[in-house]
């Protein structure tokens, strides 16, 4: 083997290792609210199968989803993937402004389970979906609606190599020349991209679990529920300022949103 070359295993323990200070807190935060999502399906209330509305049905297949992707990106962040890792992000996004959409409403969750278009998003694209998603919760500001679609569009600059993204990060000065960074990175512009996509995987999974207590529990069990996503986003809160104060810059690539 070319000695110039790491084993794959070695260097994504050094990325585990590097990442662990920065993201730390990030998967602490994801791994406590993957294992509530579970949590919360199972305080649901009993029904037989025929008896489970539509909606109820459809929240729980997205949570499932939902969970399953937070994993994942998490996984992918602390090992020096964050590309990868927003772009699961991104469709985290979907699922859960389809679960704000549908909330307990039989007619949204039946044009979810009819929905047969391969090509096509539910809603037919995602600014729709944030409007009607957020909208379905309460919120119908458009300025709001607008932030939190830009949100989508950044994690999208991941997920579809745009060029402003791919160019950070593709390669590095060593003592004998430039050389490229194939497997993982830990490098500041990682660090950032590892950060934006771990905050905002929290924030969808809260979106989403918000939804489900607020709409499909009732009584001590929902209030029981909320007090611990409370106690989620508060932490989520102080994650987010701690980015501002790293990043005051704001979005990347500024001026072109």
């Amino acid at each position: 083997m070319d000695d110039r070359f790491e084993q794959l295993r070695d260097a994504e323990q050094r990325a585990v290792d590097a990442l662990g200070a920065e993201l730390g807190e990030y998967m602490e935060l994801t791994a406590d609210i993957f294992n509530f999502i579970a949590d919360a399906l199972s305080r649901l209330p009993e029904v037989r199968w025929g008896e489970c509305s539509g909606s109820r049905k459809v929240v729980t297949t997205l949570l499932i989803r939902l969970g399953n992707d937070l994993r994942c990106a998490s996984m992918l962040a602390i090992r020096g993937y964050p590309a990868q890792a927003a772009a699961v992000v991104a469709t985290m996004y979907e699922v859960a402004y389809t679960v704000a959409f549908i909330g307990a409403d039989e007619s949204h969750a039946a044009a979810w389970s009819k929905h047969n278009d391969p090509t096509k998003l539910f809603k037919g694209d995602a600014f729709t979906l944030t409007r009607d998603g957020m909208a379905a919760v309460g919120v119908h500001d458009s300025d709001a609606v607008a932030s939190q679609y830009r949100v989508y569009r950044q994690l999208c600059m991941a997920k579809h190599s745009n060029p402003l993204f791919e160019k950070l990060d593709p390669f590095v000065l060593t003592t004998s020349g430039i050389t490229f960074t194939n497997g993982p990175q830990w490098s500041p512009p990682a660090v950032r991209a590892a950060r934006f996509a771990l905050e905002h995987a929290a924030e969808l999974a809260i979106v989403a679990l918000l939804t489900l207590v607020q709409e499909h529990v009732s009584g001590t069990t929902q209030q029981a529920l909320a007090g611990r996503i409370a106690a989620f986003d508060a932490r989520w809160k102080r994650l987010h300022a701690e980015s501002v104060r790293l990043y005051p810059e704001g979005d990347p690539s500024p001026g072109k949103w």
